[in-house]
């Protein structure tokens, strides 16, 4: 209502303008004669767009640099926001400090500008009207636990981070708005899908394409953007599940160690997980894993994988375990594949005379992934560390020669038996010497 007065009231001026001079429009300005009551009018005019410029231009909010706190919080702000709201109307923003939304942010109105420096985590969907921009400056980081929609002609800068785990839209046509960066391969990870489909074909979405990506591609989407397995291999990943208050794994993977032609599982637990998804690395970054061939339950907590072969050895899975706001990762599981069961130990390292009552120290070359299981045939003897490529032997004083074996054994099965053929030596007899 307000405003409507002050506008009403430059018309006036204006109107008054026209009737008491002839003016005329020229290329650079408005010309009025040249007389002293003219002046006064225009000066009237310009102190009124000065006094008023908050009234008719955009307000604009700043958050503390080097701060961390809430956006609904009003000392994150300088000069403190009295009331910050979340459904802005035609408000600049920048954020220079660590700034978390707790729900959802839209920017509206005839144009405004979110300008990010620093970290702004948004705990729900953040929606940009039309003429509304986003501006991720070099060093900024944005997360937007949900879907990140655009306006018909909204211009987004991604200069450094954009993480959305939900989708991307914009209205309108794809020939209006922009999605730039100015980062090779660049920093933007969509885990949702972008619409409409044009715009991952759009000359004005670099950062988003996919028909012919300016910039390095990535392995889970062959476009100039990465998903939500994408940026596990980027160095964000750690400072991006920080940000997550989803899901909580109470059992992580663990790694095996197989036979070549078997089968092997990889299981998890997760409390408020809504999904799963497998992961795996042959050394060139994490992809997803679909099932088919070996593969079965990728989108479940189980993970299984029949027959592997020689090639899955030092293969490394991890899961993907999310809610309807984030995701988190399970630890590192690494496979183990051999080829076949152990080669024969080396010979056995020891005494082979020994006394009654006394302890002495066995061993064999180890070797990574084997186990020795150790046994003697004689009798009264202690074995310690048995499992273990080396042992200790504790004869009694009524203990027998024998053969100290030695079995080699992985996931393919037991080896050849190393031996060694020991000779326990009796006390000799005690002597009493008698005085007479």
């Amino acid at each position: 209502m307000c405003m409507n007065k002050y506008i009403a009231f430059l018309f006036f001026l204006t109107v008054c303008i026209q009737k008491a001079t002839p003016w005329k429009i020229q290329p650079r300005c408005l010309d009025y004669k040249n007389s002293a009551i003219h002046i006064k009018i225009r000066i009237v005019i310009i102190s009124f767009l000065l006094s008023y410029s908050s009234l008719l231009g955009f307000a604009q909010q700043t958050s503390k640099d080097h701060y961390t706190g809430a956006w609904e919080t009003s000392t994150s702000w300088s000069p403190s926001w009295a009331t910050p709201s979340t459904n802005l109307n035609g408000v600049n923003i920048t954020i220079n400090g660590y700034i978390t939304v707790n729900g959802a942010l839209t920017s509206s109105g005839s144009s405004g500008t979110l300008t990010i420096s620093d970290t702004l985590v948004i705990k729900g969907d953040l929606t940009l009207g039309s003429n509304n921009d986003l501006i991720i400056n070099d060093g900024g980081i944005l997360i937007v636990e949900g879907n990140l929609t655009a306006g018909n002609n909204t211009a987004i800068a991604a200069n450094s981070y954009i993480v959305v785990t939900g989708d991307f839209s914009k209205s309108g046509s794809v020939n209006q708005g922009s999605f730039t960066s100015n980062d090779n391969p660049v920093n933007v990870f969509i885990g949702g899908t972008i619409s409409p489909a044009g715009l991952t074909s759009s000359a004005d979405f670099p950062a988003i394409n996919c028909s012919s990506p300016p910039t390095t591609t990535y392995p889970n989407t062959s476009c100039s953007y990465g998903n939500m397995v994408d940026v596990v291999n980027n160095p964000i990943i750690t400072f991006l599940q920080s940000t997550c208050t989803g899901p909580v794994v109470t059992t992580q993977p663990s790694g095996a160690t197989k036979c070549s032609g078997s089968n092997v599982n990889f299981s998890t637990t997760a409390t408020g997980a809504s999904t799963y998804q497998w992961i795996e690395n042959k050394g060139s970054g994490y992809v997803k894993i679909t099932n088919g061939g070996v593969y079965a339950g990728a989108t479940t907590a189980t993970l299984s994988l029949t027959g592997i072969d020689l090639t899955y050895n030092g293969y490394q899975y991890r899961c993907r375990i999310s809610d309807a706001e984030c995701s988190i990762l399970s630890n590192t599981a690494t496979l183990s594949v051999l080829n076949a069961a152990p080669a024969q130990p080396s010979p056995i390292s020891g005494s082979n005379s020994v006394c009654a009552g006394s302890t002495h120290a066995y061993s064999v070359t180890n070797v990574a992934g084997v186990a020795y299981t150790w046994a003697y045939s004689g009798v009264n003897v202690t074995i310690t560390g048995n499992g273990n490529n080396s042992i200790s032997i504790t004869y009694s004083s009524s203990a027998t020669s024998g053969t100290l074996s030695v079995t080699p054994s992985n996931a393919c099965g037991n080896g050849t038996i190393q031996t060694l053929a020991i000779t326990a030596n009796s006390l000799p007899p005690t002597t009493s010497i008698h005085h007479d």
